[in-house]
């Protein structure tokens, strides 16, 4: 799961490294900051796409683990339909006493190969739809409540801290959907939304922060069986 990890990072490095453009055209070429906003709208976008692709490979890589038998099982997982087609690959791989003619034939790549079709139709990027997706590979019933205590978000309780962290995300996922299908309009007012460098920064940050607490937490040692 490390490479998931450093993928995610790498994508947070390179949407941050755009406020050096932003900064030298705002400071140096003297473009207006409503010339030049698009940048900072692209970050949110870019921000939001490196979190849905982490939790797509720690979920793709979760689930080949419980197959390999190195992972908890959940019952999300336990529960999951698989196809019938893949089923019968799997079995047959197994039954096999000859050498498979590809590696595509192997159990682990027949059930890699489903996993990633499944996925593909889906996006792991508001709350629900991030703690629906890492029910398979993460026991923990109070996920939110323990990813907000693990990043130290400001509450004064733990269900304080867990409301935080789900409005905050929200209005994140919120904006870049604005920025993505309305070009970031504001219909009834008729013009674009304001958006400020601190605003987006921030909001990468937490995003960041987000990302490597739900790496930190589903690779934990209780979330493997124990050799």
């Amino acid at each position: 799961m490390h490479s998931a990890k450093t993928t995610f990072i790498e994508g947070i490095t390179s949407t941050k490294s755009l406020f050096a453009i932003y900064d030298h055209l705002l400071t140096e070429i003297h473009l207006p900051p409503e010339d030049i906003s698009d940048l900072l709208r692209s970050q949110i976008v870019y921000a939001i796409s490196a979190l849905d692709r982490l939790i797509h490979e720690l979920v793709r890589i979760g689930i080949l683990e419980i197959f390999n038998n190195k992972r908890k099982e959940t019952e999300k997982f336990k529960n999951h339909p698989f196809k019938a087609q893949t089923i019968l690959s799997v079995i047959k791989s197994l039954k096999s006493s000859t050498i498979p003619s590809s590696p595509d034939e192997l159990p682990e790549a027949i059930i890699n190969k489903e996993i990633i079709e499944k996925l593909s139709f889906l996006a792991f990027q508001a709350p629900e739809k991030i703690k629906d997706a890492l029910s398979y590979i993460w026991n923990e019933p109070n996920k939110m409540v323990i990813l907000a205590n693990r990043m130290r978000l400001a509450g004064s309780t733990e269900n304080d801290r867990q409301r935080f962290l789900i409005q905050t995300l929200q209005l994140i996922v919120n904006r870049r959907n604005q920025i993505v299908h309305e070009a970031d309009f504001d219909s009834g007012a008729g013009i674009r939304r304001s958006i400020t460098r601190k605003e987006v920064e921030d909001n990468i940050d937490f995003i960041q922060a987000l990302g490597i607490s739900i790496y930190e937490e589903v690779t934990a040692p209780i979330c493997y069986i124990k050799k």
